[in-house]
This record gives structure tokens, sequence and C-alpha cells, in this order.
């Protein structure tokens, strides 16, 4: 491949060009992460609206170091967290409801215990790794992993990639050979960030697309179907500010306080568990800890918040396609190669939205306006149809002299 897909090459057919063939999604398939569940319902989603017959490949690369034995397990259920866990579970229902999610929105292969089987159980006319940071260097796990992440196991001629994200601006020495050997049998590479996608370039000699995250190929209007199934939870009948952190949760909080008297609405911080929502009173006793929040419910929260503050990339997303007022706190204040700050800012700079994002040592959070809808529509709009069109180019890159189910 010697350019990037143009969008100005053809219009993305969705009319069902790729009927009769399959796709196979590699992506993360284990934890209870809404940012995880949605994008994997998203890319199913997108790839059906091609035609295609869609599936994840349900298979999760062992973790390096994991204690399955029968001592492990009774130990890690005597820990002090575990017990009181189980105390309280009559309260956690979170666990049910992601698990009701995955089995209706979430269409996948029967589970694949073995690398070694992924060839002869795993068997699609295209695979697809994305989206998600399942090219990112310390979370893919191992070796193990990075050959499932990086589609060693799939023919060559067979592969492309989605919106993966590498989670960091630079690519170690070490991981690059990796990356390089791997990648050189894909037929078309997008990744989801600026950064990423530039320091791609750089090592592998060949062009790197930039596209939306799945979460974001789908209207808010198709969201919409989704949110109103959701659980009805007391927080939704008030208003509230809404909080989601996978990292500083206190720096979460105090930037919502500070906001609380702008917006003259209650905190509200998703929960894992009971015992979570026990530290979050504790932390800030005058907010309303919202627990049993799957990612139907995630979706419905955002869509009726008065403000979201978050450390999130799919805290942020979602809360751009529904146009809410929100602030995105810094997860990591470090630079260069260690850096997971790149998407998040690809993200913002791509709606003009720099301004949201803020230090959790800055005094000032930056502007309370409110989003133009009108503006964020037009853009998501553009953007969306043409990482369709790239989408679509991609598969062509495989499918067009392909027979279906070879």
């Amino acid at each position: 491949m010697t350019s990037t897909l143009s969008a100005e090459q053809t219009e993305p057919s969705l009319s069902g060009e790729f009927s009769g063939y399959s796709a196979g999604i590699v992506t993360f398939m284990d934890g209870e992460n809404y940012g995880c569940d949605l994008q994997r319902c998203a890319m199913l989603r997108a790839l059906k609206k091609f035609g295609l017959r869609a599936l994840l490949i349900d298979y999760a690369p062992p973790r390096p170091g994991a204690r399955f034995g029968f001592g492990g397990r009774i130990a890690r259920a005597l820990r002090p967290a575990a017990l009181a866990k189980r105390a309280l579970s009559f309260l956690d229902r979170r666990g049910a409801v992601f698990r009701r999610f995955g089995e209706e929105e979430l269409e996948k292969t029967e589970p694949i215990g073995a690398y070694e089987d992924l060839p002869r159980r795993a068997s699609f006319d295209v695979f697809v790794a994305g989206s998600d940071q399942i090219w990112n260097p310390s979370l893919t796990r191992g070796e193990g992993g990075r050959r499932f992440f990086f589609l060693d196991f799939a023919p060559d001629g067979k592969k492309i990639s989605y919106a993966p994200s590498l989670g960091v601006s630079e690519i170690e020495p070490s991981y690059a050979e990796r990356i390089k050997k791997s990648l050189e049998t894909f037929e078309w590479i997008s990744v989801r960030e600026r950064e990423g996608a530039e320091a791609l370039r750089a090592v592998l000699g060949r062009p790197v697309d930039v596209v939306l995250d799945p979460t974001m190929l789908l209207a808010p209007a198709e969201w919409d179907a989704l949110a109103d199934r959701a659980e009805s939870l007391p927080i939704l009948k008030k208003e509230y500010i809404l909080c989601y952190s996978l990292g500083n949760i206190r720096g979460v909080l105090a930037a919502a306080r500070r906001l609380r008297k702008a917006f003259g609405a209650r905190i509200a911080p998703i929960c894992y568990s009971p015992l979570d929502a026990l530290r979050l009173k504790s932390l800030c006793p005058e907010c309303r800890p919202v627990l049993n929040a799957g990612p139907a419910e995630f979706v419905s929260l955002i869509r009726s918040a008065a403000c979201v503050v978050t450390d999130s990339f799919h805290g942020t997303v979602f809360s751009i396609l529904y146009s809410r007022p929100f602030r995105t706190m810094m997860r990591d204040r470090r630079g260069g190669a260690s850096s997971m700050n790149s998407r998040v800012r690809t993200l913002l700079e791509t709606f003009g939205l720099e301004d949201r994002l803020f230090d959790p040592a800055e005094t000032s959070l930056g502007a309370v306006d409110e989003l133009n809808r009108a503006e964020i529509d037009e853009t998501l709009s553009r953007l969306r149809e043409d990482s369709l069109k790239k989408l679509e180019l991609g598969l062509r890159k495989v499918l067009t002299d392909a027979k279906p189910g070879h």
C-alpha cells in the first residue's frame, strides 16, 4: 500500500455490499468496562451495516503470572476486600447488568481457550483488530496477548485494523520491531489518535489512517435506542453532575465540587461496588454514588447529565455525542512514550474542545459554557462519513477478490 485511503474515492455503500462475508473482531474480551463494551457493540453494528456477519472472537490471553491454583483462589477469597464485597453482595447487581448487556448486544464466537485453536475455530473472511487500547504496550499481556491482538494467528491477506489505540505518543524501540513484523501483513491500518499514527508511520514506512472511535460511528439516535432500554436509576430524576473516573477519583470529585454551584446540581459519581460507594461517601459526603450501572445505563446517565467530569476517553466521547457540558481531567501528567493523553487530545482537538481538558493541579477548570450542538453535529457527521468510507475501502482490499467462506 502506497497511500492512505482517500475519503473522496467513493461513497460508503452501507447497503449490504459485503453480504455473505464474515468478519471476526479482535479486542479486549474480559472485565466490566463501559468503554470496552460500548466500542465492541459499536464495532459489531458498524460492520453489520456493510452486510457482514460479524462476531467478536471470544479469546482472552492469559494473564502472565496469574495464580489459578486452589490455594491462590482461597487466598484471594479471604482478603478483607473480598469478604466485605461478599457481605454487601445483596446490593451489588452491576455484574448481572453487564452480563445481560453482553448477552443481548455482543455477539461472539464460542469461547476459545487455547491460542493454538484460533486458526481452526476462528475462521473468517476478514479479521478486524480494534478498537480499544489493544496495541498499548503496557496493557497488552505479554507475547501471548500481542500475538492475538496483532492477528498473528490470522491468514495473510485477511487483516485490517479499525481504530485500535497505542495509548502512548511514542513507540519504544523494543516494541517497534515487534509491531513492524506483525503489521506488515495487514492490508489496511488505521488508529484513533494522530500521534499514534505518526509513530506507526515512522516504524512501518507506510500510511496509517486516523479514524473515529467505533462508538462515534453510531449517531446519537442509535445510542438513544440503547439508553431507552436502560434500567431507571433514581439519580436520573434529579439535576446532577456525573463523575466517572478510571484513575483519579479524588481529582474528579474535587473538580465536580468546584462546578457544583455553577450548575446547581448534586454530585453523582459512578461506583463499581457497594464498598466503592462507601469509599466515595467518605471522600465526598454530599455526593450520591450511582450503583449498578451497566453500559446502557452509562449512556443514559451521560445523556441526562447537567455536566460530566471524567478522566475517561469514552466518558468524553459520549459527552461530545450528546453535547453535554463536560470537563476531562488528564489521567497522566507525564510526557513522552509513557503518556496516555494522546487519544484524548486528538479527540478534543478534532472538535475544537481543547479547553475542556484540565490538569488536576490547576486551579481553573476552563470553560463552563454549553457546547454548540450544531457545530458538533456537523463535525460528527462529516467525520463519521469519512471514517465509514475508509473502513469500506479497507474491507474492499480484503474482500473484493475473495469468495465468501474462504
